[in-house]
């Protein structure tokens, strides 16, 4: 198993064609919050200190909070929704100007960030949506267009390079429904085309552990699979390593791009063919602007989706260059 030393951002499409808005390497700054503006207090939590990508979320938030004179205190839920509704109830008796939140569960998480606001902190949602209007803001992506840009990606790759014929294997994540857009959305496009079949499906934990297991059971017990579709970031660094444990090679579709990603694309006749991936250091920096905006009672957008980016093998390294990468 190979392991993460670093994430980014962006959207790759090896040759495929497809271009989204373009991020500038420079974050945007809050527009009406000067940094000279009083310190403003946030409370932010994170899903799981297990997953990498947070490591960039947290680096563009301590960024962001330099800048803006902002205190920010982090704490994990460790995907447990009790541990969550603490973590709120704690802040709730430090009383942040802000809560910043990346909710467990959509509908389940709803009644603890209710709580918080009902005691007069405003919260700002980030990453995962909370099925409630009572947040202050939202920032992230559309899960589901996270999808649909890898199947509209992927649909020319399969066309020219797999005569339009794919058995394709993918995870999901129950009680995360962000993967099951990102899986619905992939899947819409790709079975577009007849010949393009989704034949196995396997239940993961989100890490790459949990990935390499499901991959390697997948691929045994299903040796027509002729493409796999990885929706985050430790499905996506555990396909490969899957494969080679079985003496494999088939195309991969990925999410989420760190070093071993980049890697992958960048190494001859890699398994790795497409992959599309967000900005977690811009949704940090993003969400702490939007929460000292908050406190400083300055009207922001009730969803503020982060753009992503099309890139390839042969710029990868220049995009990359562009955003602070962690270790």
């Amino acid at each position: 198993m190979r392991k993460t030393k670093k994430v980014t951002l962006g959207i790759l499409a090896l040759g495929l064609g497809t271009t989204l808005a373009a991020c500038s390497s420079t974050p945007p700054a809050a527009k009406k919050v000067t940094p000279s503006s009083k310190t403003v207090s946030v409370g932010v939590i994170i899903q799981t200190t297990g997953i990498p990508w947070y490591s960039a979320v947290k680096e563009g938030m301590r960024a962001a909070a330099s800048k803006y004179h902002a205190n920010i205190s982090i704490v994990s839920s460790d995907n447990s929704v009790v541990t969550e509704s603490n973590n709120i109830s704690e802040m709730v008796v430090k009383k942040p100007d802000v809560i910043a939140i990346t909710p467990i569960n959509s509908v389940s998480s709803v009644p603890a960030v209710t709580r918080a606001i009902h005691a007069g902190i405003p919260v700002v949602v980030y990453n995962n949506t909370l099925d409630s209007s009572l947040p202050a803001a939202f920032v992230g992506i559309n899960n589901l267009q996270y999808g649909t840009t890898a199947g509209q990606d992927t649909v020319p790759y399969i066309k020219s390079h797999m005569h339009g014929v794919a058995n394709i294997a993918t995870l999901t994540q129950p009680g995360f429904p962000i993967i099951t857009q990102r899986v619905q959305g992939f899947e819409n496009q790709v079975t577009k085309l007849p010949g393009v079949h989704v034949v196995a499906t396997a239940s993961y934990n989100g890490s790459e552990t949990s990935a390499f297991t499901a991959f390697k059971e997948i691929l045994t017990a299903h040796p027509n699979v002729n493409l796999i579709y990885a929706p985050n970031e430790g499905a996506t660094d555990a396909a490969v390593p899957a494969e080679d444990s079985i003496h494999s090679s088939i195309p991969v579709v990925g999410l989420d791009l760190d070093t071993v990603g980049e890697k992958d694309l960048l190494t001859p006749g890699s398994p790795l063919k497409v992959m599309v991936t967000q900005n977690p250091y811009r949704i940090g920096y993003d969400t702490i602007t939007t929460a000292v905006e908050v406190a400083h009672h300055v009207s922001v957008p009730k969803q503020l989706l982060v753009p992503l980016n099309v890139i390839t093998a042969s710029n990868v390294k220049a995009y990359v260059a562009k955003w602070p990468i962690p270790d």
